[in-house]
């Protein structure tokens, strides 16, 4: 097809094609790109596991159930708050442990606290040791927290959340019964007196002897 000028003009089905050679340029770079945020952010996550875990942790807001556990209970070492001391986890290798992760800003830690505070008084006697594990909270938060509620047992100040990102927590409040080194139990959520209390007189008759 020609002009009055007589010069050729493109055609129909040549612009169609071009047409279609430029989506394909277009969808090739933009399926590429998000190829490449993708194994960003795995490679993100693979990295810095603690950064990326920690900050999307969030509150369980809902009633916890035992689970049954089997594996290696993480040693940690962190500040222990309203004190100068330090709270390890081996240190309690010879007793049944309660094990809570919790924080101020946590509502469902606020409805579980007095929950905690009541069986540690019960089985204190017993041989069991409660910790408490503050997560990703400020010092002040925490104080008032333990005020509020009258909590006795000792808590580890664990600003950067590696307590969770290395047992795997996928929310707070999360409980964990340790025994010889080892988890058996885990709740996500706020947890339930009678059915924490189950599972810590069936370990005691196990490991102690003691009804």
């Amino acid at each position: 097809m020609k002009n009055d000028s007589g010069a050729s003009l493109p055609q129909a089905g040549e612009d169609r094609r071009f047409t279609r050679r430029v989506l394909r340029a277009w969808a090739l770079v933009v399926g590429l790109s998000l190829v490449g945020l993708i194994a960003g952010m795995v490679v993100l996550g693979v990295l810095f596991p603690e950064r990326h875990l920690s900050n999307a942790i969030g509150p369980a807001d809902f009633a916890a159930r035992g689970i049954p556990d089997d594996r290696a209970a993480p040693d940690f070492s962190l500040p222990a708050l309203g004190t100068a001391k330090r709270v390890r986890l081996s240190a309690f290798a010879d007793r049944v442990l309660v094990l809570n992760l919790w924080a101020s800003w946590c509502p469902p830690c606020h409805r579980e606290a007095p929950v905690l505070e009541s069986l540690y008084q019960r089985y204190a006697g017993r041989g069991v040791q409660f910790i408490g594990v503050d997560h990703r909270d400020s010092p002040w938060g925490a104080a008032e927290f333990r005020k509020r509620f009258g909590i006795t047992f000792p808590s580890a100040f664990d600003p950067k959340g590696s307590v969770a990102v290395r047992y795997g927590a996928l929310g707070i409040p999360t409980t964990y019964v340790i025994t010889r080194g080892r988890i058996v139990y885990r709740f996500l959520g706020a947890v339930r007196g009678p059915e924490l209390a189950s599972v810590l007189n069936g370990l005691l008759m196990k490991e102690v002897g003691t009804p």
